[in-house]
């Protein structure tokens, strides 16, 4: 929230609610299976889903964070955590290690570097189910199965310890939203689920950038480390940039006038939007040249934080924003040109930037 955002950097999600161009101040996340998601803004689009949504209210507004009810394998509960995050930036289904080593015990999943689980390809898994306000979320043997090599199967589940006051809690990434249909309800500030069908609002496209199996055993691997960083010890401070290896949807906006093509990661995990100024070496990014664009204003302010195995910085800067059919007048975000701390996935990987979808307590900057 504004009160304990440093610098009162507004979100994306709160300019677009402010604008006044959206006819509902809400966003709906389809994640296609193997085939391209859409991400809707201003309403919910009714070919993805059947049924209707049931609601859960936000027990924090940082994250999308709501009440877990519980946690069970087939029949047994494996899980005493009492929260959740919704997160489109994660792939995997995240909880605390020693309920993810319950649970691997039970489906006779083996380690593989301490991060990920493998199972046999022939064996048969129980359903894995969320209760969250009072209705249970199930997952079958082929949601919970990321990819398969030979007669193994890695398993969509990681081991993530949070520390109190943000944890323990389990994230419910893209494992759990290509099942479900997602409504981020900013309005009423809650969290709406329908499960999602297997085939005026402005639609955005989204691309799934498919791994290979030791991509996806990366993925995990450092998808984890990347929450871990982010939610360090429950330090008012969180790290918003993720590991894009992990990050598998992404779609396009322009920054400036004319428009600059950006390919960014809509993620519910964070709240900032940066693109990059500067080209990482051996990289194919589109950059944001702010002396190209007739609307560019100035803000200078210093755009920092600390990744993983080193810096991401740059400046705050003040553009038109484009985000399918809707505008952001002089919106307030990060051009970077410092991106070391993202590593070679970054260099290699097919997106620019993120564009933030969480609260502005969350906000850097």
């Amino acid at each position: 929230w504004d009160s304990i955002s440093v610098g009162h950097v507004p979100t994306p999600m709160n300019a677009l609610v402010q604008s006044g161009q959206l006819p509902e101040p809400v966003f709906a996340f389809y994640l296609g299976n193997k085939q391209p998601g859409e991400l809707v803004f201003g309403g919910v689009d009714p070919k993805h889903y059947t049924g209707s949504f049931s609601f859960v209210p936000l027990s924090s507004e940082s994250y999308w964070e709501i009440n877990l009810d519980g946690v069970k394998l087939g029949s047994d509960s494996v899980s005493s955590t009492k929260s959740a995050i919704v997160d489109s930036g994660t792939s995997l289904l995240a909880g605390p290690k020693s309920e993810i080593s319950k649970i691997a015990t039970k489906l006779g999943a083996k380690s593989v570097l301490g991060r990920e689980y493998v199972v046999d390809c022939s064996a048969k898994l129980p359903d894995l189910t969320f209760t969250l306000g009072g209705k249970d979320y199930t997952l079958k043997q082929a949601d919970l199965i990321l990819q398969a090599s030979g007669s193994q199967c890695i398993l969509g589940l990681t081991g993530l310890d949070v520390p109190p006051p943000r944890g323990p809690l389990w994230i419910l990434g893209d494992v759990f939203m290509r099942k479900y249909y997602v409504q981020f309800d900013w309005g009423k500030k809650r969290l709406g689920f329908a499960t999602a069908a297997q085939a005026t609002v402005v639609k955005m496209p989204l691309t799934k950038r498919d791994l290979t199996y030791e991509q996806t055993v990366a993925a995990i691997h450092q998808g984890a480390e990347r929450w871990e960083a982010r939610l360090d010890g429950g330090k008012d401070d969180p790290i918003v940039i993720d590991d894009y290896q992990n990050a598998q949807y992404y779609g396009e906006i322009s920054v400036g006038t004319p428009g600059q093509k950006e390919m960014v990661i809509f993620d519910t995990g964070s709240a900032n939007l940066w693109v990059p100024n500067t080209k990482p070496f051996l990289s194919q990014k589109n950059i944001y040249d702010h002396s190209k664009s007739s609307t560019y204003k100035k803000n200078g302010t210093t755009f920092a934080i600390q990744y993983g195995s080193g810096p991401v910085s740059g400046v705050f800067s003040a553009d038109t924003v484009t985000i399918g059919d809707l505008k952001l007048q002089d919106y307030t975000f990060a051009e970077v040109d410092k991106t070391s701390g993202l590593g070679l996935g970054y260099r290699l990987g097919k997106f620019d930037g993120i564009l933030g979808l969480g609260w502005d307590s969350i906000s850097v900057g």
